[in-house]
């Protein structure tokens, strides 16, 4: 049994919680699925497609398969079908302080935070937080695993903590934390580590391309780094009003990003859909930065919801495949690193589907290709990046 013990920090506020989500707490089982999940994201796409492709001829044939890809992940942290044992991957949080919790809401001025905590940050929000600072200690056992597998699981946790984060709204950079062993000295060698890290984790797999079916690092994630900021506030409002401006307009502010003429064009057919019932020519290129995407129209108080349907089944969420982090340096300066991981967006034969709640019209619009160029274009209009991968 390999024992490790790991002292982290919370970097921004950070909601998670039970069944009772005014209330926050560390809970080893939502830790876990993070570790699980990120686990998923540096197994090689390929496995997957052969997997998926072995599947389907057995199934012809009449059998009952299970993929290997789920039986290795099962006998790592365990499952609940049949020959799923236990997990053999075992967390206990230590506290090292008594952590200061609160009801965090988002300040008037900083925008950037309030859009990017939508639902956990705003000032409607009850929602409890671990607030930044508190430092607790995670206890990791490692039971009956090969060195690779160990290894493995280790990087799944890296990725935890240098590209995502723990909790509610955390790929849009709240829950950030970070090992205090991974609290480097500048930028320059927090870009290095991440650069290092990530291309290793690329080597393993041999795809040539495409997009994977779930969230998987591949030769198309890209890492962009931004300048630091001497408050972890700084850094995520920074972020926020960039990714507001680039999606919303600035409504009269200085741009310091411009939104494409695409989403112009969106807005003015998604209006026709609210006030006349006429459906969009194309779907909606901003739903790729998440599902649900919602319209509202202020001047006339009309909305419309954009969700998926595939063969009659709603599809209600499809999670950004953007992810914010800030990670902490040495110096106490913040820095955001803003993550591209792309994926198929939606199942094969889904469609959008864009209703007007106003005039109940709905449309349905198919997604063949997801237009990831426009998540691209933001990261390369951010100014004072840096690009990692």
């Amino acid at each position: 049994m390999k024992e490790l013990e790991l002292r982290m920090k919370v970097v921004t506020p950070l909601f998670m919680g039970g069944a009772d989500n005014t209330q926050a707490e560390l809970r080893p089982s939502s830790i876990k699925g993070l570790l699980r999940f990120w686990w998923r994201a540096i197994q090689p796409p390929e496995v997957i497609k052969s997997v998926a492709v072995n599947e389907q001829d057995n199934q012809a044939k009449g059998d009952k398969v299970i993929p290997e890809i789920v039986k290795k992940e099962s006998k790592i942290f365990g499952g609940a079908g049949k020959d799923q044992g236990q997990s053999r991957v075992h967390i206990r949080i230590v506290k090292l302080q008594d952590p200061s919790i609160e009801a965090y809401r988002g300040k008037r001025e900083q925008v950037g935070i309030t859009y990017l905590g939508y639902g956990v940050a705003n000032s409607q929000s009850n929602r409890k937080a671990i607030m930044p600072g508190y430092e607790f200690e995670v206890q990791i056992s490692l039971r009956d695993l090969t060195p690779s597998e160990e290894e493995e699981v280790m990087d799944a946790l890296w990725c935890m903590t240098h590209l995502g984060g723990m909790g509610s709204r955390s790929r849009r950079g709240f829950g950030s934390v970070v090992a205090t062993r991974d609290i480097y000295k500048s930028k320059d060698e927090l870009v290095q580590a991440i650069k290092v890290k990530l291309d290793r984790i690329r080597q393993r797999s041999q795809d040539q391309g495409g997009l994977p079916d779930y969230t998987a690092i591949t030769k198309n994630t890209r890492v962009y780094i931004l300048g630091p900021e001497n408050s972890w506030e700084k850094a995520l409002d920074k972020v926020g009003v960039l990714l507001s401006q680039y999606r919303l307009g600035t409504r009269g502010q200085l741009a310091q990003i411009r939104r494409p003429q695409d989403f112009i064009t969106e807005t003015q057919e998604v209006k026709a859909l609210a006030s006349r019932g006429e459906c969009p020519q194309k779907p909606p290129p901003r739903a790729v930065f998440g599902l649900p995407h919602n319209y509202f129209f202020i001047s006339t108080r009309q909305n419309v919801q954009t969700e998926a349907e595939l063969q009659g089944t709603k599809i209600t969420r499809r999670a950004s495949p953007l992810f914010i982090h800030i990670h902490q340096l040495a110096s106490n300066q913040y820095v955001p690193v803003v993550s591209f991981i792309p994926a198929k967006f939606l199942p094969k034969d889904s469609q959008l589907v864009l209703e007007s709640k106003s005039n109940g019209k709905r449309c349905k619009l198919r997604l063949e290709d997801p237009p990831y160029e426009h998540i691209e274009d933001f990261l390369r209009k951010m100014p004072n990046s840096e690009v990692v991968l």
